[in-house]
């Protein structure tokens, strides 16, 4: 995400709603290290900490699956 912001500043992907979106996906990223939605389609165990995660659809963004506005921030 950081390569494509100082790549293309200018690019209207970043700016406004956008940069919601790429906050949650950053605290997501940070929180997990992945993505733990995608962890079925690698193979890959979901940690207890991410199942809880995946069953909180009122904390899950609605790019996740959940119900989560992306005007909001993960929790």
């Amino acid at each position: 995400i950081d390569i494509s912001i100082s790549a293309y500043p200018n690019f209207q992907l970043f700016e406004i709603r956008n940069k919601k979106a790429i906050a949650q996906h950053r605290q997501v990223l940070e929180k997990f290290g992945r993505y733990p939605q995608r962890n079925a389609q690698f193979g890959r165990e979901s940690t207890p900490l991410e199942k809880a995660w995946l069953a909180d659809k009122g904390n899950l963004p609605i790019w996740a699956g959940g119900k989560l506005s992306v005007d909001e921030t993960i929790k």
